[in-house]
């Protein structure tokens, strides 16, 4: 199976999403409409342009779907138009290796490796503001510095 370029995986998003429609409601979304603005600059080396554009974002109420689920998702509505500007995105995902040699060459410091600042958390007690993330796990043998 071929592998899907993140910017087509992006596009598509954007195009199924646009596509949906919820007829009963006032909320509903709008086809997506690209960007015709030409891409910035020349290309990076192994990126491709996306062009942005302007979609539908959110989603409708699912308690009044078929199968939709007893949560009103109330943090997704109302559905709303979102423009997005045109962006260089890498034509393949970076390895561990790239990322390794990036994090190397910048000094860079992930956020699921920094510790959480306190006034970002203030009602969560010292002792739980640990470096960490739900799918974070360091690799072994750990690489960089």
């Amino acid at each position: 199976m071929p592998k899907v370029q993140k910017s087509t995986v992006a596009l598509l998003t954007w195009a199924l999403i646009a596509s949906a429609s919820t007829p009963d409601t006032q909320e509903r979304f709008l086809p997506t409409v690209l960007n015709k603005a030409v891409q910035h600059g020349t290309a990076p080396q192994s990126m491709v342009w996306v062009p942005g554009g302007t979609f539908s974002m959110g989603n409708e109420d699912p308690r009044r779907m078929p199968a939709g689920g007893h949560e009103s998702m109330a943090d997704a509505r109302p559905i709303h138009r979102v423009y997005v500007d045109g962006f260089w995105m890498d034509k393949t995902d970076v390895t561990n290796a790239e990322f390794a040699r990036f994090i190397k060459s910048t000094g860079y410091i992930t956020i699921a490796e920094r510790k959480p600042r306190a006034q970002d958390f203030p009602q969560v007690p010292a002792d739980k503001l640990v470096p960490g993330s739900i799918v974070f796990r360091p690799p072994h043998p750990p690489c960089g510095p």
